[in-house]
């Protein structure tokens, strides 16, 4: 009979070797949809404050950056702007975004190390002088016209949609990483269970490793809130150290099962619930 509910792993997966006996012999599905709902609060934190860095970004500079902005208007796949060409949006002493519209200035654009830059057919975004950048031309635009009203909406609606789609690109992204890593380890559950004698079910051990793989969310999750931070230790050495929590935890949940004698199927299989 099972003993423990899924939304008590989160605590339970740290230490409890019964509950990971339980979670073989008697838990439901898989544990996917288990990580999903912790990368569902734990995805959040970043995009939440990334909101709260915008709106203040808004109220302090946005007034100030947004003046700068020119009146923009295209027209027949070509760009114009109401300032002299060229043309600077900066903040303090960087410029960020720089219009070159007419002929005489194009042909600064090399000498120039600019984030974002705008000229009469298209527009140029790069991240850094060695990248090459990402061009967006205008000819398929026959009419177009960006007022400075215009500019401020975007910006306020900016502080919404970025962090939105920002969240959903990131969970997009974890999910399916999160699951790899669970079905990676569930094969270190299926080979120390045949070493040591462990009987059980692949689903069962499947489920222990997508609970260790939850701690090692759990365990970011409070990293990012109380910005712990490890000195010498590289991204690269910081996913290696997680790897390796995940690891021990498949281990520790696939030894607690040696207490059981043996992996006795259920008389009739139930249907696998994917809620869990």
């Amino acid at each position: 009979m099972k003993q423990f509910k899924i939304w008590q792993a989160p605590v339970l997966g740290f230490f409890s070797t019964q509950f990971y006996r339980d979670l073989a012999a008697n838990g439901k599905g898989v544990g996917f949809l288990y990580l999903l709902a912790l990368l569902s609060l734990s995805c959040l934190i970043g995009p939440v404050r990334q909101f709260f860095d915008l709106s203040e970004f808004m109220k302090r500079d946005g007034s100030a950056l947004i003046e700068q902005f020119p009146a923009i208007k295209i027209e027949n796949g070509k760009l114009s702007i109401d300032r002299p060409s060229p043309y600077y949006i900066t903040s303090g002493d960087i410029a960020w975004i720089g219009f070159f519209t007419d002929e005489k200035s194009e042909k600064e654009i090399d000498q120039q190390n600019i984030p974002m830059v705008v000229t009469s057919s298209e527009l140029r975004m790069r991240l850094s002088q060695t990248d090459q950048g990402t061009a967006v031309p205008f000819r398929d635009i026959p009419q177009y016209s960006l007022s400075r009203l215009d500019i401020d909406r975007i910006f306020k609606v900016s502080c919404f949609t970025v962090p939105i789609m920002g969240y959903g690109m990131l969970l997009g992204v974890a999910w399916p990483g999160h699951i790899m890593a669970a079905l990676l380890l569930s094969v270190v559950a299926l080979i120390t269970a045949k070493l040591i004698g462990v009987r059980s079910s692949y689903d069962g051990l499947l489920r222990v490793s997508s609970v260790a793989v939850g701690t090692t969310i759990i365990i970011n999750t409070f990293n990012q809130l109380v910005h712990l931070e490890f000195p010498g230790i590289t991204d690269g050495g910081t996913m290696f150290i997680v790897f390796l929590v995940a690891f021990g935890y498949t281990i520790f949940g696939t030894g607690a099962n040696l207490s059981q004698p043996a992996f006795v199927p259920h008389e009739q299989e139930p249907v696998r619930d994917y809620m869990e």
